[in-house]
């Protein structure tokens, strides 16, 4: 719209020039059959909502007036943030259907150390660490070796989540903050099982940290994620055990669909079970032989039964 016919239309109708602009918008851009499937709902007379509508795809704009007129959405944001969330998922699950096709589990679960299975990590390739290393004092090392990994194979932006025992939090820290960048601490309450009782410190202890770093900085500010997570206590397979909830959780909000993720201490596999099921490459080792051999064997589960 020129600024010629703006400005004469806004004197000839006594309205300003912003409200020309706008109503222009709304009759140009908002496609004639959307148009006319609003025509009689209460989103004609919705002006700040006609105008977000304006703004999107001639085909989104169908999709978004249908959820509006079924009522499966009340406003355009909300229709809006609907069809961001059902492309993520179709973009999700056609990631699991490529990884699905071409993952082998003995080529990314392997019977190693993950100092050896780092070693052939290039540089700046992965996406995301989560892992639950041992938690006594004599394990302070594979925290400060993760991290020092974690330094050189982290894409910039990248985490690394850790679970830690309270106890340790501080020589943790002082091992790991030399090689990334402490960046919060996030709460995981297991509400059944045995609660452990730590006689030491006289502590009952009801939730277990989860120590994240970044390299430089965290590479997505505009998500924000709970630093607050409950699930229920898993060691069906192994005593070390954590629950898929947590994993799923940090998986989906840090990585993207056909992202890596790494998991030095594989145990029963749950990091890597939960990190294809949701379109991720999962890369994991254990030096505990019988804990590769059921890590695979729940890999070809997923891969056997689609997500699982």
């Amino acid at each position: 719209v020129s600024p010629g016919f703006t400005t004469d239309t806004a004197e000839k109708t006594g309205l300003t020039p912003r409200t020309i602009r706008q109503d222009v918008q709304i009759v140009t851009k908002i496609a004639p059959e959307v148009r006319d499937m609003i025509r009689d709902t209460w989103l004609a007379d919705e002006k700040k909502q006609l105008l977000i509508l304006a703004k999107q795809d001639p085909a989104d704009q169908r999709k978004i007036a249908e959820a509006i007129i079924s009522g499966h959405a009340f406003t355009v944001q909300e229709a809006v943030r609907q069809l961001q969330r059902e492309r993520r998922i179709e973009e999700m699950q056609r990631s699991v259907e490529d990884l699905m096709n071409q993952f082998h589990p003995e080529q990314y679960i392997t019977h190693e150390s993950y100092e050896e299975q780092a070693k052939r990590i290039p540089d700046e390739f992965i996406d995301l660490i989560f892992t639950d290393p041992p938690y006594d004092r004599k394990s302070l090392y594979h925290y400060e070796r993760i991290a020092e990994i974690g330094k050189r194979i982290l894409k910039p932006g990248g985490s690394l989540l850790c679970y830690a025992g309270q106890y340790l939090v501080p020589d943790i820290y002082r091992v790991m903050t030399p090689h990334l960048r402490p960046w919060w601490i996030i709460a995981v309450v297991h509400h059944d099982g045995k609660k452990a009782r730590m006689t030491e410190y006289g502590i009952v202890v009801n939730w277990k940290p989860i120590l994240w770093f970044v390299k430089e900085t965290r590479g997505d500010k505009t998500r924000f994620t709970d630093d607050l997570t409950e699930s229920p206590q898993e060691k069906d397979l192994h005593d070390w055990q954590q629950s898929e909830v947590e994993a799923a959780y940090w998986i989906e909000a840090l990585t993207l669909p056909g992202g890596t993720v790494w998991d030095p201490f594989c145990g029963s596999g749950t990091t890597a079970i939960v990190a294809l099921r949701l379109g991720r490459r999962p890369l994991t080792c254990d030096i505990n032989e019988e804990a590769v051999r059921t890590a695979r064997a729940r890999i070809v589960e997923v891969l056997r039964n689609g997500r699982g």
